[in-house]
């Protein structure tokens, strides 16, 4: 608002100078003619050039909503608002979903363009289409030009914040203190969400943005001695120039964000077209992305690579950055150098250039004008010899030609075409009068020399192929599967290991993954495996090119097809072979582990039940013991009180007895008392206690009972006695024993046709949390994924102990595999990482796979936390 209100005072301030300098001089209220006119109001292409495809409409009519906006429409529940030209609207630094985010959260930004406000809540006006500037303190402007939308219109019912705006699509420009254009690829944000549950039990969106890959660099001047080498960005789509649409336009189409809505697209591939060239293979397709299932978050998402620019399927690429366009051959520096998109198209439009060198289809003229009267140089025409091949004629000047046969060839398992330039002249000079006959006629026998030699060349390739293919069928006729030997070895270790049960058992308790399966497929069917695979590759090769019949080669039929036939008889024969195997060892080989996984944890029972059983009879006999101490006790103590009742008798008899012959002596007990008299003492105060410390010992026993502590103490010496009585049988085997349910009761994949896997080494970090260290990986196309899980945990074994972190690939994720990385913080602010492991049929279906498993290794990282890949190969 204050920048807002600075441009009002300055343009009022500049309106009162101006009526100043220009009011009526002394000359001119005298009569006399002025001596300067006034200068024209300025437009609003004047004040923005964004404007300026909105000179034919009038502004004024539109009614002002404060804020220099202007209420362009009404749609639904919404207001289309305009800002005025030279005035854009402050937007408060903040998170944007698919713009740099530090330039988001730490800058400001102004917006010129149109913008959308809900009318029934009040909410503040946000991007629609149009331009947003962000501008760093040291200068760097970084412009963001295309359609905005925000997450109101996807009906968010649970969100977590009122407003997410994301930028959409459109053009990312970023240039210097000087103006000088940095950075200016076509950029399209692909977004997806998904509900996410915190711990209060609330329900949030969540959203993720994949932008798809339209640009990479390329190698302009490879390095000397002296300079160091010049690289550009490029992109192989058309070129867009952003265009501020009309206002009747806007509200009509609202709220769509349709690239065609703000864009003019000159596009090399429609030129091609009127000319009645496919560009298919020779240009970028256009966006077309395909959609995945992610089984995670149950959601769909965008595959965001679909665009293969990265992988140079393109031929002509162009440079926002330096405003030309370059032929380019596979993995190599230009070799020719074009104007921009633009120039090209309208140039190829001209009336002057619709037919050239005898055609009107299959030719365009990229540079210059071909008109044999009056030719314009530098001239640069591209004429057709057939679906993948291309001729391009360069006349630098009359007497001064340059020629290229461009050829493209497809890449065996991957649906893009890669482009090879071979030059015939370069700046070489010629005679004008070719030069005019050439472009008048056609009569060019030079162009004539290169299309029979691209014929001819065509057919030799062709050739050279099916010589490759009969060389490699042969080859394959010449091997040995060896089925005898390869049994007699798996039966030698067989009788050896896993024979007797007894050893088999302690086999698998010192290795659970050694098993009568492992051998069979390491002895006997992991090499037929691969061996069948080869012939099924080699065959299907020499069918593609047995028919070849041109003018460089004439294979003999005859022998061709006996060649096929022998192959493919060698081909059924061992499927039969490996079906039969499959049918009989192999099954046997399986039931074998499932029975010896049987008896060792029948074995382990067995083990458990016999300690306990010698717990239980050693407690019996305890309390049998300590039974008979107490009954013996018991008759003892009976027998005292027997004997002291007769004694207390005895002792009552001999006292009444005394009693009775006292009172038959009839004398005085009392005499007289003397003189002397005896003086009491003084009482104790405490009574004295005669019967606390009497014992009485009749011959009585003493208790051998144990106590309880006791009896589970020896009850376990005795059992650790037993277990090595037992193990003196069964030598190194372990206390624990893999369950007959961790068994797996169907046969595993034995003949994937490729394999890969990926190891971590886990460590902890300082807060004595689990981190990662490092990655170990390993694939090949004709392994397997338990052969190649077993190649990267001996890369891993190599440098690091303990257990790993693996994953192999599936069936149906062969082709790629890729590792991702988050580095960050666990919750006590210690260094954590944690890498992702994935696998799938491309690098970034196989990148989302690693998403996937960095989040299922690490439950705190989130997708809004970032990650990067470290490591990608398609294989």
């Amino acid at each position: 608002m204050l920048i807002q209100i600075r441009y009002a005072l300055a343009a009022l301030v500049a309106v009162s100078l101006t009526s100043c300098a220009t009011g009526p001089s002394p000359s001119a209220s005298a009569g006399a003619k002025p001596t300067q006119k006034s200068a024209p109001p300025k437009t609003a292409g004047d004040l923005d050039p964004m404007y300026r495809p909105l000179g034919d409409v009038d502004l004024s009519q539109y009614k002002s909503a404060g804020n220099g906006l202007l209420l362009v429409a009404r749609k639904g529940d919404y207001d289309i608002l305009l800002t005025k030209p030279g005035y854009p609207y402050e937007l408060p630094a903040m998170g944007w979903s698919g713009i740099n985010y530090h330039k988001a959260t730490r800058n400001v930004s102004q917006f010129s363009g149109y913008m959308m406000r809900a009318r029934n809540n009040g909410n503040n006006p946000l991007p629609y289409i149009g331009r947003q500037v962000f501008v760093d303190i040291d200068g760097v402007a970084e412009s963001y030009y295309g359609s905005f939308a925000w997450n109101s219109f996807k009906q968010c019912l649970f969100c977590s914040r009122d407003t997410i705006v994301e930028f959409v699509e459109g053009i990312p420009e970023v240039r210097d203190t000087d103006g000088k254009v940095l950075r200016m690829p076509y950029k399209i944000n692909r977004y997806w969400e998904y509900w996410y549950q915190f711990n209060s039990g609330n329900y949030v969106w969540h959203y993720v943005t994949n932008s798809e890959q339209t640009s990479r660099k390329i190698q302009l001047r490879p390095a000397s001695h002296d300079q160091k080498p010049v690289y550009t960005e490029v992109s192989g789509l058309p070129q867009y120039e952003f265009v501020l649409p009309h206002p009747e336009q806007v509200a009509a189409n609202f709220p769509s964000t349709d690239r065609a809505l703000f864009t003019r697209t000159y596009s090399l591939g429609d030129l091609l077209r009127q000319k009645k060239i496919n560009p298919d293979n020779l240009l970028l397709k256009p966006f077309s992305p395909t959609s995945l299932r992610d089984n995670f978050n149950k959601s769909k998402i965008h595959k965001y690579d679909h665009a293969w620019i990265s992988h140079g399927q393109s031929a002509f690429v162009s440079s926002p950055m330096t405003g030309k366009t370059y032929l380019q051959p596979y993995q190599k520096p230009p070799v020719l150098t074009l104007p921009s998109l633009k120039e090209i198209v309208m140039n190829g439009k001209l009336s002057v250039n619709r037919q050239c060198m005898g055609k009107t289809d299959g030719m365009v003229v990229l540079t210059g004008q071909c008109d044999p009267a009056s030719p314009v140089f530098p001239l640069t025409v591209m004429t057709q010899i057939s679906a993948n091949q291309f001729v391009v004629n360069v006349w630098s000047d009359i007497n001064r030609r340059s020629s290229y046969l461009l050829t493209g060839g497809q890449f065996p398992k991957q649906n893009f075409y890669r482009w090879n330039i071979d030059a015939f002249m370069v700046n070489t000079t010629v005679d004008p009068d070719t030069t005019l006959a050439a472009l008048e006629t056609g009569d060019d026998p030079f162009s004539e020399k290169i299309i029979a030699f691209a014929n001819q060349n065509q057919d030799r390739q062709v050739c050279d192929k099916m010589a490759t293919a009969v060389s490699n069928a042969e080859k394959a006729l010449h091997f040995d599967p060896d089925i005898e030997e390869r049994l007699a070895k798996y039966e030698h270790y067989y009788k050896m290991d896993w024979a007797d049960m007894g050893k088999a058992i302690s086999n698998i308790d010192r290795n659970p993954k050694h098993t009568p399966v492992t051998d069979f497929e390491e002895f006997v069917w992991d090499d037929l495996v691969s061996m069948r695979t080869d012939i099924d590759q080699r065959l299907n090769v020499l069918n593609r090119y047995k028919d070849v019949n041109n003018s460089v080669c004439q294979p003999d039929p005859q022998r061709m097809t006996q060649l096929v036939t022998a192959l493919t008889s060698f081909k059924a024969d061992l499927r039969a072979s490996m079906k039969q195997l499959d049918d009989t060892y192999y099954d046997q080989a399986v039931e074998r582990k499932k029975e010896i996984y049987y008896w060792a944890n029948r074995l382990e029972e067995a083990k458990k039940q016999a300690a306990m059983a010698q717990f239980m009879d050693k407690l019996h006999a305890s309390l049998n013991a300590d039974l008979a101490a107490k009954q013996a006790e018991r008759r003892s103590m009976t027998r005292s009180i027997l004997e002291s009742r007769r004694a207390v008798k005895a002792q009552i008899a001999d006292v009444k007895a005394r009693n009775a012959a006292y009172f038959a002596n009839h004398k005085p007990a009392v005499s007289a008392p003397s003189a002397v008299t005896i003086a009491p003492v003084t009482m104790p105060s405490y009574s004295l206690d005669t019967t606390a410390d009497s014992k009485v010992y009749l011959g009585g026993l003493r208790s051998n009972r144990l106590s309880f502590q006791d009896a589970i103490a020896q009850s376990k010496i005795k059992t650790a006695q037993l277990k090595q009585t037992t193990t003196g049988t069964a030598p190194n085997a372990t206390a624990a024993t893999p369950s007959a349910e961790s068994a797996p009761e169907a046969k595993p994949s034995r003949d994937a046709p490729g394999g890969a896997a990926i190891c971590v080494a886990v460590s902890r970090n300082a807060s004595n949390n689990m981190t990662d260290l490092g990655y170990y990986y390993a694939y090949d196309q004709h392994s397997t994924p338990l052969k190649t899980d077993r190649v990267a945990r001996q890369k891993y074994a190599a440098e690091h102990n303990g257990t790993p972190s693996c994953k192999h690939n599936d069936e149906d994720e062969v082709g790629a595999l890729v590792v991702v990385v988050w580095d960050g913080k666990d919750y006590t602010g210690a260094a954590s990482r944690t890498y992702g492991m994935g696998f799938g049929l491309s690098t970034g279906a196989a990148e989302m796979d690693a998403v996937n498993n960095l989040s299922n290794r690490n439950w705190s990282w989130k997708p809004s936390m970032g990650y990067r890949v470290v490591f990608a190969k398609q294989y």
